[in-house]
């Protein structure tokens, strides 16, 4: 039996040296970095999308009072036609397949947890047996924080009726109970793999899980955080990098977890 870890620090230095120990878990999260890297030299190149980003921080800026009070009159114009073509369809199909390389990274990263080995085609076998499941959570969980979010600005938009103040208080109140939701429920995948259950019951497993381990938690949450950040500052490479910590952080939440089960009978 393995002895108790205590404390984020200590749930950390575990995912590091297991990382360290098995790194075909980073497999599945090499195909995350080579997407994010083609997907960003599509955009760098895309004209289209350059054109459309330039006008709308010209856009914003207008209304800020920056640019003259003329081309306030004109509003934000652009040509949408020239969005179609390969690029979009190409960009959601890299995103469809980074995302399932995530939930792919994920499975790799139980595997090594219960020391297995953390093999690549394996872990893409998984969730593609499994990916209808994960599509219907994954729209669930979208249409919930749209449509909160679509609550919280209502007020703003309806402003001049309910008064700035009373708009406001209820747009903050609305997003931080969204944030708090999304803090409690952003290990949900986690548990749904780890599981191999549906949507609603790894749900319900997750939110009494960070509950009952909060202040671990958030402190583990503050620290990944803090990982991404510093290398975010390394230059030209240093976003290439963050792959690193995400892993670490899905090894580090799914030791909690199961210490978290342990104790509790979960």
């Amino acid at each position: 039996m393995e002895p108790e870890r205590r404390g984020a620090v200590e749930h950390l230095k575990y995912a590091v040296n297991l990382a360290r120990d098995k790194p075909m878990v980073f497999g599945p999260s090499l195909v995350e970095l080579l997407i994010a890297f083609v997907t960003q030299r599509i955009l760098g190149s895309w004209t289209v999308y350059n054109d459309f980003i330039d006008a709308l921080m010209d856009y914003m800026y207008s209304q800020t009072g920056v640019a003259p009070v003329s081309y306030v009159s004109t509003g934000f114009e652009f040509d949408y036609t020239r969005f179609i073509s390969w690029v979009p369809a190409a960009l959601i199909g890299l995103s469809l397949i980074s995302w399932v390389a995530s939930l792919a990274s994920i499975r790799a990263s139980w595997r090594a947890v219960r020391w297995e080995e953390p093999m690549f085609q394996e872990s893409f076998s998984y969730v593609g047996r499994r990916i209808l499941r994960f599509m219907y959570a994954s729209i669930l969980m979208t249409t919930f924080f749209v449509a909160a979010s679509g609550v919280a600005v209502t007020p703003l938009i309806f402003s001049e009726s309910l008064g700035f103040c009373s708009a406001f208080l209820i747009f903050f109140v609305v997003m931080l109970g969204l944030f708090a939701v999304a803090i409690l429920a952003a290990p949900t995948f986690i548990v749904m793999v780890g599981e191999d259950e549906g949507f609603v019951p790894s749900l319900r497993k997750t939110v009494r899980f960070t509950r009952g381990v909060f202040w671990t938690y958030v402190g583990l949450g503050i620290l990944l955080a803090l990982m991404f950040f510093g290398l975010n500052l390394v230059p030209y490479v240093g976003y290439y990098l963050t792959f690193i910590p995400g892993v670490i952080g899905n090894i580090a939440v799914i030791d909690l977890y199961n210490q978290y089960k342990a104790a509790s009978g979960l």
